[in-house]
């Protein structure tokens, strides 16, 4: 946690609370949301940070749904119900509340938060768990030039990553951890920037991809 700001006419470093120092140029803020559940406060529907709701974006009393920022729904990585203030989520959690409400019958089926962020020509990319704690989790960086690359491992699978620099083939990591795919053969091929389809075990590989290809034509799920 920052505890003070350095510098004479620009800001040259922070101060942490633990007294450690940090040499920057620049200092991003970040508030976060705070969900609007007024419109069902006093009412039977179960209100915790956010207005609580299942997998179809049904909330606890039938035929009422949330969806968006004022959501709290099941995170598919951490295991747990919380807000997941993104536009992929919202417009995930919208779909399948329409799709409901018209009685047809749809889940979301995987949900975590992941953002991309573009700042000065620098590309940065994250999904999923951030952590450094390397009891409960194993963590692969690699730094080379500008180039970054974190991924975080629970059980041999993927609960995280962030790739800052160059982040192509993120779509290649998300598909890994949605699928839940064990990485433990090759992991250390993670970290390389030429990371892609080619460096996954050949049985593994048509595994990820054979549910998406049939007879030529890709589907979405």
């Amino acid at each position: 946690t920052i505890s003070k700001l350095k510098g004479e006419e620009e800001i040259e470093k922070v101060i942490l609370r633990d007294g450690r120092e940090i040499e920057t140029d620049m200092l991003v803020i970040a508030v976060g949301v705070i969900p609007n559940t007024d419109i069902v406060r006093g009412t039977p529907v179960e209100v915790n940070r956010g207005i609580v709701v299942n997998s179809k974006m049904e909330t606890s009393v039938k035929d009422i749904y949330a969806c968006g920022d004022c959501a709290e729904i099941h995170d598919s990585i951490l295991g747990v119900r919380r807000v997941i203030p993104l536009w992929p989520v919202a417009y995930l959690g919208g779909r399948v509340a329409g799709f409901n409400m018209c009685g047809i019958e749809r889940e979301i089926s995987f949900v975590t938060s992941m953002n991309a962020m573009h700042f000065f020509d620098y590309y940065i990319i994250t999904a999923g768990v951030n952590t450094d704690d390397e009891e409960n989790f194993e963590i692969l960086r690699k730094l080379e030039g500008e180039n970054y690359r974190k991924i975080i491992l629970k059980d041999g699978r993927i609960s995280g990553f962030i790739l800052a620099g160059k982040i192509s083939r993120a779509g290649i990591l998300l598909k890994l951890m949605k699928e839940k795919t064990d990485v433990s053969s090759f992991k250390e091929e993670l970290l390389d920037d030429d990371f892609g389809f080619l460096k996954i075990p050949p049985e593994l590989r048509w595994s990820l991809l054979a549910e998406k290809v049939k007879l030529g034509v890709v589907y979405e799920r």
